[in-house]
């Protein structure tokens, strides 16, 4: 077999020319696996769960054994793995938190395990991870994968390694961030927005959860009797672009009551109707600024009602009031990605 050396050479010196069990102990012991035994096979890059690998079992003294590829780890039972089509990769309890001196630069990162993905080759399976990222850092690991940082943007987070080292990157990018260096292997965790002033946002993300302070989606002083398109922007917040998922608020800043509902699409998918009571005196409210809502902007002066809602289209939902109903607004608190 060319893919074994054989371990003992047979000389006319052997004892009585015979075939003897020492000479085959010492050409079994002394076999050598050749490394053409590997490299020159036929690469299979997409592996079936029934693929069989050998491994030399290190707790059995490096005896030879088959692994099948489907007992290979993936990261514990509660692995987030991609059920949303959000591009996330493969996680367990991960956690993405501002840091305590420099909230509004940087990002403190753990996880308990994580599968980080590479464009040509193999994946790589890390446990037990801590770093962090920060947005003004010079570009590389650590901060931007590349130019300068943008205001009122959403930048997606990264984990990245070169098989050794792990780091963290922001990127304006969804699916292909530029990789520093040495740096092959990648996984998108998150995505985090900052405001007019470069400041990210106070965020807390639990696995694939985002809690954040409240910001302001729509304001409306008129009645919107069919269902309208809100596609936050200008003045007002933008949806995450991959949230599936957002929670938050719908309020009145009049005194007045009204109904109002909000769907995930214009057929009214998901449509929630809201009786929000009317206050006992009017106020100045209003979330026509970006940024969070703070007790400056009389965030306490209104009525209000929470919703979960579905994200059908990314970065759009549908709103409408009943009966004529005007001064309304939408608020959100936390999305899920």
């Amino acid at each position: 077999m060319s893919d074994i050396q054989k371990g003992y050479t047979y000389t006319t010196g052997s004892p009585g020319n015979q075939v003897t069990a020492d000479n085959l102990n010492q050409l079994v012991d002394s076999a050598v696996v050749q490394p053409a035994l590997v490299t020159a096979k036929t690469e299979k890059t997409t592996p079936d769960p029934d693929d069989l690998l050998l491994i030399a079992d290190s707790a059995n003294g490096d005896a030879f054994k088959k692994l099948r590829v489907s007992n290979l780890p993936q990261g514990g039972s509660t692995t987030i793995v991609n059920q949303s089509g959000n591009g996330l990769t493969d996680f367990k309890n991960l956690s993405i938190v501002n840091h305590s001196a420099s909230p509004n630069t940087t990002l403190d990162i753990t996880i308990d395990e994580i599968t980080l993905g590479k464009t040509n080759g193999a994946p790589i399976f890390l446990q037990n991870v801590t770093t962090s990222v920060n947005i003004t850092a010079a570009v590389g690991a650590g901060g931007l994968d590349a130019g300068a940082e943008a205001n009122n943007t959403w930048y997606y987070i990264y984990l990245i390694s070169d098989g050794t080292n792990t780091s963290a990157l922001f990127s304006l990018s969804a699916t292909a961030p530029t990789m520093p260096g040495a740096y092959v292997y990648f996984g998108l965790i998150g995505c985090v927005k900052n405001d007019f002033n470069g400041d990210l946002w106070a965020i807390q993300q639990f696995d694939n959860t985002v809690t954040h302070l409240p910001i302001g989606l729509a304001n409306n002083d008129s009645a919107v009797t069919l269902l309208t398109l809100i596609a936050p922007g200008g003045t007002y917040n933008t949806l995450c672009p991959i949230a599936k998922q957002v929670t938050g608020f719908v309020f009145t800043y009049a005194n007045i009551s009204l109904v109002l509902s909000i769907a995930s699409g214009s057929l009214g998918l998901g449509e929630t109707n809201f009786g929000i009571p009317a206050l006992s005196a009017s106020s100045a409210f209003d979330v026509g600024t970006e940024g969070p809502i703070t007790s400056g902007n009389n965030a306490l002066a209104w009525t209000a009602c929470s919703f979960t809602l579905t994200i059908q289209t990314p970065g759009e939902f549908y709103a409408r009031s009943k009966a004529g109903a005007t001064h309304w607004g939408i608020c959100a608190n936390s999305y899920t990605i």
